[in-house]
């Protein structure tokens, strides 16, 4: 495959590895030919798309539009089953569980996207000025500290996840930041900060996490 990869002049394969991982079984046992329940990826990707649609999406119904909602659908689907296959440690057994890899409350693709949607739709209603200054001696409440601390710790994580080749670092490292956020988000409150200097520092904060966010998913 690398020298494929060379042939057609594929800028990386001279720095490409083979990082091996077990294998993908159902929640009832491994996938087999005999058993007759290989799941192809085409279709797997449609079944989830399906499901996501009616889980999350159908409340959106009549206020999105179709290519809207099959948009959203796919990515979140496709987010989903990336996530779920890095998210275990190199070497170990990969259980399929749609509902789990789907769910907005657990350690899935879906709870990070979610993480990073609603940071967007709050900076889309507060804009942080990109010539502000931020006052992050503000940022005193635990959940502020726990956030500042867990993105701190990007740099380190990236660099060991790549040194080690284990994409699941960077996994575990996603959803801890999305919970540290929630907790931010819910406990500290930016309509009702009262000082505009704190709000601006909150934004900061919660801008900072996007970005985090955003550079994880593509490493991984």
């Amino acid at each position: 495959m690398f020298a494929t990869l060379k042939r057609l002049d594929f800028a990386h394969a001279g720095n490409s590895i083979h990082l091996p991982y077990e294998v993908v079984e159902l929640p009832d046992g491994r996938m087999s030919s005999r058993k007759g329940n290989i799941v192809p990826i085409t279709r797997l990707v449609q079944r989830m798309e399906r499901v996501v649609r009616c889980l999350h999406l159908r409340q959106h119904e009549g206020t999105w539009t179709p290519e809207q909602i099959a948009t959203v659908a796919s990515q979140v689907a496709r987010g989903a089953i990336k996530f779920g296959m890095l998210r275990v440690t190199n070497g170990r057994k990969i259980v399929f569980q749609m509902r789990d890899w789907l769910r907005l409350d657990g350690d899935s693709g879906p709870y990070i996207q979610f993480a990073h949607t609603r940071i967007a739709s709050l900076l889309r209603r507060h804009p942080l000025p990109a010539d502000a200054g931020n006052h992050w001696e503000l940022l005193v409440a635990p959940e502020e500290v726990s956030l500042v601390a867990v993105l701190s710790r990007f740099n380190d994580v990236v660099t060991a996840a790549c040194a080690d080749h284990q994409p699941a670092l960077l996994c575990h490292y996603l959803i801890r930041v999305a919970r540290s956020f929630s907790s931010f988000y819910t406990e500290c409150p930016f309509l009702t900060a009262g000082d505009p200097a704190l709000l601006q520092a909150r934004l900061a904060l919660a801008s900072a996490t996007g970005r985090a966010l955003r550079q994880c998913h593509v490493l991984i």
